[in-house]
C-alpha cells in the first residue's frame, strides 16, 4: 500500500473514530439530558470538529476519493464543522442531538460500504 493510500485510511480511520465517540458519548441519554450536560455538549462538539477537519482534508487531498463517494455528506460534515467552530454560542441543540442520533449513525453505515 502506498503512502497517500495510508493517509486516506487514517483519515477515514478519525470519521468513523469520532462518529462512534460522539454516539458513545449520548448513549442512553435523553434530549434533555443532553441539554443540561455540558461536558457530553463540549465532548461531542469536539468530535464534530474532527470529523469536519477530515472530511476537509480529504477534500482537499483526495478530491477523486470524494467523487467516488456521492453517497457521503461531505459538505455537510464541513458545515457542521464551521458551525461548530465558528458559531458555538448559535448552535441549536436539537439540530446537534439530531445529528447525533440519525447522521453518525448513517454515516457510519455509509461509511462501511
Amino acid at each position: 500500500m502506498s503512502q497517500p493510500e495510508l493517509r486516506l485510511s487514517d483519515y477515514l480511520a478519525h470519521i468513523r473514530e469520532a462518529c462512534q465517540e460522539a454516539i458513545n458519548f449520548t448513549d442512553g441519554m435523553k434530549f434533555e439530558d443532553f441539554t443540561l450536560d455540558i461536558k457530553s455538549q463540549r465532548a461531542v462538539m469536539m468530535d464534530f470538529i474532527m470529523i469536519g477537519e477530515a472530511s476537509s482534508r480529504i477534500a482537499k487531498e483526495y478530491p477523486e476519493f470524494i467523487a467516488s463517494r456521492s453517497d457521503i455528506p461531505w459538505i455537510q460534515m464541513r458545515g457542521m464543522r464551521n458551525r461548530v467552530a465558528h458559531g458555538y454560542f448559535d448552535l441549536n441543540l436539537s439540530t446537534v442531538w439530531k445529528s447525533i442520533q440519525v447522521e453518525l449513525p448513517e454515516l457510519l453505515t455509509a461509511r462501511s460500504k
